[in-house]
C-alpha cells in the first residue's frame, strides 16, 4: 500500500504527468499583462498551457496575461514562477491545428540563440528603437 492509495485510479495515475504532451519549441513570444508588454522565448507549448523564459518584471502568481506569438494568440494565468522562466494555464484549450502549425513555424524559423537575442536587444535599446 503506497501514500496514495486512499486516492482513485484515475487520480493515482495522473499523479506526476501533464494532462497533454508538450511541444518543443523555441519561438519569439509577447506576453502582456496590465502591467504591460514584455518579448519572452515559448519554450514549450500544450493544448492548456506554455512555458517562457526572458526578464519578468512585475509578474505576479494567478495574474491574468495573453501570450501572443507568430499569429497566435491565447489568454490564461501565471500558473507558476521561477526565476526567469514562468508557466501558464490557458483559459481554453488550444486547437490541435494550433499546435500543428506551430510546429510547423518552428522548424522552419527557429528563433535565434540567446546570444543573438541580446545583442539585437541591445542593438535596438542603442539605436532607440525600444526603452527599458
Amino acid at each position: 500500500m503506497n501514500a496514495n492509495s486512499h486516492l482513485g485510479p484515475d487520480h493515482q495515475a495522473a499523479i506526476g504527468r501533464r494532462r497533454e504532451a508538450r511541444l518543443r519549441v523555441r519561438l519569439e513570444a509577447q506576453l502582456i499583462t496590465l502591467d504591460g508588454t514584455v518579448r519572452m522565448v515559448m519554450a514549450d507549448l500544450s493544448r492548456n498551457g506554455a512555458r517562457v523564459s526572458g526578464h519578468l518584471p512585475r509578474l505576479r502568481l494567478k495574474q491574468q496575461a495573453i501570450i501572443q506569438w507568430t499569429q497566435f494568440e491565447a489568454f490564461g494565468i501565471v500558473a507558476w514562477i521561477d526565476g526567469n522562466q514562468c508557466g501558464l494555464e490557458f483559459d481554453e484549450p488550444l486547437p490541435h491545428q494550433v499546435l500543428v502549425k506551430t510546429r510547423e513555424i518552428h522548424d522552419t524559423a527557429p528563433l535565434q540563440s540567446d546570444r543573438e537575442l541580446a545583442r539585437g536587444a541591445a542593438r535596438a535599446f542603442v539605436q532607440g528603437k525600444v526603452r527599458l
